[in-house]
């Protein structure tokens, strides 16, 4: 199953909106959720987890909900208001005396399970040798959800192509960049991508 970032998301009656990024756990190899972008405003980004992910190819990702349960899935942006006596106490706290009383703070935050990774298109992969190009899209096995394949943008702008990178070579995922145990010129020396050859 080939999940590709951009890709449309399809309930069981009907087109709900984009697959904008992917969380995977480092640990055990898998994609854990799918964060979707819904078509119609206000444009809500919900959380659906693997287990509902039927088939998917490089353009379309067919999911096992209708749009009304899709509806209730956990914003992946969450919102937190910091009330002003928080400031006031800590204020006291450091024997400091405010002029004024501050507003209230609302923080917005991404709600990444523990222990998961998010992975967008074109972060920055890195050979163990130095960059090597950005994620395209990631492949994984049908049943367990495992990663098998990086998909892989290497080069620069007029010299680029895609190329699938075999899960084992990734070392780990850091925040925002994910780094390969093998080297540049290997990476070179893999085969381009293309999509029949991993079905």
């Amino acid at each position: 199953m080939e999940i590709a970032i951009g890709a449309e998301v399809v309930c069981t009656d009907g087109i709900v909106g984009t697959v904008k990024d992917i969380l995977l756990s480092p640990v055990a190899g898998k994609l854990t959720h799918v964060v979707v972008r819904e078509d119609e405003s206000p444009n809500h980004e919900r959380l659906v987890p693997a287990r509902y992910l039927k088939k998917a190819d490089h353009e379309r990702l067919d999911i096992a909900l209708t749009r009304e349960k899709f509806q209730t899935l956990k914003d992946f942006l969450q919102s937190e208001f910091i009330s002003p006596e928080v400031f006031v106490r800590l204020a006291k706290q450091e024997h400091v005396d405010l002029p004024i009383v501050p507003a209230g703070w609302t923080i917005d935050y991404e709600a990444i399970p523990p222990g998961d990774v998010i992975v967008r298109k074109g972060e920055d992969v890195y050979a163990s040798d130095g960059h090597v190009g950005r994620v395209d899209e990631f492949v994984l096995e049908g049943r367990s959800g495992r990663v098998t394949h990086l998909v892989l943008k290497e080069g620069h702008f007029f010299g680029s192509r895609i190329v699938s990178v075999p899960a084992r070579h990734i070392a780990s995922y850091e925040d925002g960049k994910i780094m390969l145990s093998i080297d540049k010129q290997t990476v070179e020396g893999l085969e381009e991508f293309i999509e029949a050859d991993l079905q």
